[in-house]
């Protein structure tokens, strides 16, 4: 279902939104220096967007690039980073 590299960025939560079709997904770094993080799905990604903990969608300095079913962007050091979601077919 899903594919987290490096091992040294860890999921906190991962959760279907109950309004409408998107993935929460909740991570962080224990590394002590910014990190690039691959995250794999088993759907092709339509749209991610950068989240508060509110779930309400936040501007980021940090870009979410989606390449088919992967999510790739930068995370620094000790931060919460919530991203939301979407698939080409129904979570």
């Amino acid at each position: 279902f899903i594919q987290i590299k490096p091992e040294t960025v860890i999921v906190s939560a991962l959760k279907k939104t109950d309004n409408k079709e998107q993935l929460i997904i909740r991570v962080f770094s224990v590394e002590s220096k910014k990190t690039h993080v691959d995250i794999t799905f088993s759907k092709i990604i339509k749209k991610a967007s950068h989240l508060n903990l509110n779930e309400e969608p936040i501007e980021k300095e940090s870009p979410l690039k989606i390449n088919g079913n992967k999510l790739l962007f930068e995370i620094t050091p000790n931060k919460i980073m919530t991203i939301g979601i979407e698939f080409y077919i129904a979570i």
